[in-house]
């Protein structure tokens, strides 16, 4: 008899914000936000871009990029893996859709304009 695995935290209609694929895209948008809040040149921003930066690639290495199944990372470890990943994913999802919203009121304005 096979026992299934413990189904993972923070899931919504069967998906999760702490799988492997949304662990690897947090990463990258931690590291973007990060990045982002560097150049502003400001002290916050750059302290902040620094510990957002040094999150997003906490959150690869201790979940080994996203192969290490949720369960296996230790405890001390997933608070700082859910950390980036959430906050990534949601920065990284503002960023798509904030693109899509641009990119869609250029063409609506693009189409009035004949």
């Amino acid at each position: 008899m096979t026992v299934a695995p413990p189904p993972l935290p923070l899931t919504i209609s069967g998906r999760s914000l702490l799988d492997s694929v949304r662990i690897r895209w947090g990463g990258l948008g931690s590291l973007c936000l990060g990045f982002g809040l560097l150049t502003t040149g400001e002290p916050a921003g750059v302290f902040f871009g620094i510990i957002l930066m040094a999150l997003g690639m906490a959150t690869w290495t201790l979940s080994g990029f996203g192969a290490t199944y949720w369960h296996d990372i230790q405890t001390p470890q997933r608070y700082v893996v859910g950390t980036g990943a959430v906050l990534g994913f949601l920065t990284f999802i503002l960023f798509v859709g904030a693109f899509l919203l641009m990119a869609s009121a250029i063409q609506l304005f693009a189409a009035n304009r004949n």
